[in-house]
């Protein structure tokens, strides 16, 4: 099912979903049609800090091209034709509060629901997520929030 909105808004937000557009620019592409001429387009997404390993990018299941550096996705939307108002990224503090904080919920979770059917894929989840973060993903992967105008 695409949703058709009856009339574009005058901003439209997404957070985090470019790696299921295949690349950012597809994301871009898809989502700046929403909005109305003038409006604002906010996306918070994943990019490359680093040149990713190949041991990285298998752990990951991705690809190089999924992702662009910040520098990239700014300039792919302005080829797109939109005007960047504001950027800005996670540091790496942000990130490892985020990673732990995740991982120390669902571990706690997990202690205090042992019978719960559901446990072991939560536990399993949060663990490759932190190895992966301790493999690599803490100095190849940042995450960027981006503030967009549509042209008028």
């Amino acid at each position: 099912m695409t949703y058709m909105p009856d009339a574009p808004f005058d901003a439209v937000l997404a957070l985090g979903p470019g790696w299921e557009r295949d690349s950012f620019q597809a994301l871009v592409r898809q989502l700046y049609g929403y909005v109305a001429p003038g409006g604002l387009l906010l996306l918070a997404d994943g990019y490359w800090r680093a040149e990713p390993s190949a041991a990285y990018l298998s752990m990951l299941g991705a690809s190089r091209q999924e992702m662009g550096t910040h520098a990239e996705h700014i300039r792919q939307a302005i080829e797109l034709g939109l005007t960047p108002l504001w950027a800005a990224t996670a540091t790496t503090r942000d990130w490892d509060r985020y990673e732990w904080r995740y991982l120390g919920s669902v571990e706690r979770w997990a202690a205090a629901h042992p019978s719960d059917l559901q446990r072991d894929d939560f536990l399993r989840r949060a663990r490759e997520g932190r190895d992966r973060y301790l493999a690599g993903g803490r100095e190849q992967l940042g995450f960027g929030i981006y503030l967009f105008r549509v042209a008028g």
